[in-house]
């Protein structure tokens, strides 16, 4: 007998984990800038410098850049000072071999500013890394055996079609850009309170080993003037294009588009003309998965009616088409503000990446809370404050996976001396690990040292079809072939039966 064998190269997301870094500073106010009265805010964007897993080690490193405004001791302009903040991450990854993929993602959740005193300020952020590991995976299969009729080998074939990850590759894509405002916008000396931008794909378009990805910047950038009054809030889309060099991509497959961000920083400036710029440098690291539809002919089964076989089997990971799982909760939340609260002019919120294991049925996240208010002098300020919300899923979770929470639009209302009520609904997207096994057969092995035995006597028997039994599962428990019963019920070999059905099961030199 001899298998004719194949080979197939593809990946499977083998674990996902979550690390968080927290960093912290003291800032000196330089005696360039009054001494600090009080904090109005802080705001802070991430410049990755190095992301990298070589044998097992995951290294991130990188560098904060810190904005705190404030209040000085000599009147109610606002004043701003800088502050660079660096971080690091180094961590093992058990398992992980030289060919497999890690995708990462971080996140800011939070920065927040103190007084030490009016010449100190002590800034700290915190930052989530969402770790993927996706394993190499080489699977060897039988596509077909090739035996002698003194074997009385039977092979079961069958055309195999599924979806699977085929390459992961990614580029650091760079832009930077101006925007010349006029009107109502933002001017020179305006304050930003806080930025945030999102990466949105527009169209994919798949070329010969290469992938061409259009998209746009959702950029909301909130700021308040020279004089410490609130400006608002204003959204801009800066559009984008890449190029991303996969070889081996071809137009049938499916890429799933993934932004890490390495760098957000935007600044408005007044130009040499007098004109009112904001300037945009975005980075980020752009990971595409390749998934392909393979079609491959495998060998299932092999049996012999004359000899004991051994089968080997070999298993290929499948992208199931499992819809995420959305669960929602209403948060409401109160908020201590300091001194006369006037009006709630902005909030945002942010949800921490959370792992969910096996059997589990509860999920949860924490959402970090930011609220901009103005005082009854007129005065802007911001506070933050972190929550914690829970679901209840309807049914536990089949695999571990991983929960990206989102929110509704949130609202806040003053609601006593001091202090605002936050609502919003939090939004639980649940992703169960999306692989599945495909079975073949790797290998078999016949031994010739002593024939096959049966204990079934009689050279007729009479069967009564259980439910979901084939043809060929019948004739393997017999002893026979699948030919032999087809022939004797006037079937074919791959038909279904009804469950319940009698059929005649022959023998031959018994």
């Amino acid at each position: 007998m001899e298998i004719i064998k194949n080979r197939l190269r593809h990946y499977g997301e083998a674990l996902a984990d979550t690390d968080m870094i927290e960093e912290s500073l003291v800032v000196i106010v330089p005696d360039t800038n009054p001494d600090a009265l009080q904090i109005i805010g802080s705001k802070a964007s991430l410049y990755v410098q190095e992301k990298s897993c070589a044998q097992g080690l995951l290294k991130i490193t990188g560098s904060a850049s810190c904005q705190i405004s404030y209040l000085s001791t000599d009147g109610k302009e606002p004043y701003i000072v800088t502050a660079s903040i660096p971080f690091s991450m180094s961590k093992e990854v058990a398992g992980m071999a030289a060919d497999d993929k890690m995708l990462t993602e971080l996140r800011l959740l939070n920065v927040s500013a103190a007084m030490v005193n009016p010449r100190k300020l002590s800034l700290r952020i915190q930052i989530q890394a969402f770790e993927q590991v996706y394993k190499c995976q080489v699977v060897e299969y039988a596509e077909n055996v090739v035996s002698t009729s003194d074997e009385g080998v039977n092979c079961r074939c069958e055309n195999k079609s599924f979806k699977t990850i085929t390459d992961i590759v990614e580029k650091r894509v760079v832009f930077n850009d101006e925007i010349r405002l006029s009107g109502q916008q933002p001017n020179g000396n305006s304050v930003m309170l806080r930025n945030e931008a999102v990466w949105v794909s527009e169209d994919v378009k798949i070329l010969p080993n290469k992938i061409m990805i259009r998209g746009r910047i959702d950029t909301i950038v909130t700021t308040m003037d020279e004089n410490g009054c609130f400006s608002g809030k204003n959204k801009y889309a800066v559009p984008f294009s890449q190029i991303v060099e996969c070889d081996g991509v071809n137009s049938d497959d499916e890429v799933e588009i993934v932004y890490s961000p390495a760098r957000e920083d935007v600044e408005i400036f007044t130009s040499s003309d007098g004109v009112t710029t904001m300037s945009f440098a975005f980075a980020a690291v752009t990971s595409c998965i390749v998934k392909r539809k393979v079609m491959l002919v495998a060998v299932n089964d092999i049996y012999s009616t004359k000899w004991n076989t051994q089968n080997k089997k070999a298993c290929a990971t499948t992208c199931l088409a499992q819809e995420p799982k959305c669960m929602k909760t209403p948060v409401k939340e109160t908020v201590a503000l300091e001194g006369g609260a006037d009006r709630i002019l902005d909030i945002s919120v942010v949800g921490e990446v959370s792992s969910i294991g096996k059997n589990e049925s509860t999920v949860g996240a924490n959402f970090y809370i930011m609220v901009i208010y103005q005082e009854t002098d007129g005065t802007v300020l911001t506070t933050s404050k972190k929550v914690y919300a829970e679901s209840m899923c309807k049914e536990p979770f089949r695999t571990n996976g991983a929960c990206v929470p989102s929110c509704s639009e949130p609202s806040a209302i003053i609601s006593g001396d001091g202090e605002a009520t936050v609502t919003f609904e939090g939004i639980f997207v649940c992703m169960e690990s999306s692989q599945g096994p495909i079975e073949m057969i790797s290998d078999c092995s016949i031994d010739k040292t002593t024939a096959k035995t049966s204990n079934i006597k009689a050279s007729l028997v009479i069967k009564a079809v259980e439910k979901n039994e084939t043809v060929w599962e019948i004739a393997k428990a017999y002893n026979t072939t699948p030919s032999v019963i087809a022939s004797a019920n006037k079937l074919n070999a791959n038909d279904e039966i009804a469950a319940g059905r009698l059929i005649l099961i022959p023998f031959v030199n018994r």
